[in-house]
């Protein structure tokens, strides 16, 4: 749970900008970028910057004398650092447990604040579900939903926009696991699972023979459902992928 404090007047000093995930990276080369520095520089700053205050784990990797993350604002932090001023208008959020983070609840509070999740490249996308997954090991397409609201198809062609960007190879949508109910094939997992008590100089009888024959052929004719079902599966997508085209 966050409680927000009132609007006040927060040190640069006691900010770090680097310590939370951003949801984009600052370009100071940018044109919007240059158009804000002269909104401030002229009408000073209009709106605060949300800030976060940090954990104890959070203060130790932190720049020194740090008591502040940026959840929202690193464009408006960026300028007023480079306009040398010495404090910034900001609201500051609490977590109430004051010894864990949760990067993905920065995230998701950072992106309805700014409302960049409809405006960011696949690339973009792509960068912070990468971190994301390698900070917490969760699903991409568990993390995507949550974040962009976007299903399996989107949350890799994202993924694999910022991987080659990187230089690493890009990685396949998994496929569902398809379950065909064979009653037969259950029957015969049963009749094989009687012997396997049986002494192994009685395991050729010709009652058991007859089972494991059985058993044989059904994994056969599922291991071919399967196939088929892939097969169907990935035409299905290469027809998406011509039609988008």
């Amino acid at each position: 749970m966050s409680i927000p404090e009132q609007c006040r007047f927060i040190s640069l000093d006691e900010i770090d900008e680097n310590i939370i995930a951003k949801v984009r990276d600052v370009n100071e080369f940018s044109d919007s970028f240059r158009i804000l520095t002269n909104s401030i520089r002229e009408d000073y700053q209009r709106h605060p910057i949300i800030l976060r205050a940090l954990t104890n784990s959070e203060k130790s990797s932190a720049k020194q004398g740090a008591l502040y993350g940026i959840i929202d604002g690193h464009h408006r932090f960026r300028v007023a650092r480079n306009l040398n001023h010495s404090s910034i208008s900001a609201i500051v959020i609490k977590n109430s447990d004051a010894t864990t983070s949760d990067t993905l609840h920065d995230l998701k509070l950072a992106l309805r604040l700014n409302e960049a999740s409809s405006k960011m490249s696949l690339l973009d996308k792509g960068k912070i579900l990468y971190v994301l997954m390698n900070q917490t090991g969760r699903d991409a397409t568990e993390l995507a939903e949550k974040l962009f609201g976007i299903r399996t198809s989107m949350t890799y062609r994202c993924l694999n926009a910022y991987r080659k960007s990187i230089g690493e190879n890009v990685i396949t949508k998994p496929r569902k696991s398809v379950e065909f109910k064979i009653t037969s094939l259950k029957s015969a997992w049963k009749d094989v699972a009687k012997y396997k008590d049986i002494p192994s100089t009685l395991t050729d009888s010709v009652d058991c023979f007859m089972a494991i024959t059985k058993l044989e052929s059904l994994l056969q004719r599922y291991k071919k459902l399967l196939n088929e079902q892939n097969n169907l599966s990935e035409e299905i997508e290469k027809r998406k992928a011509n039609e988008k085209k």
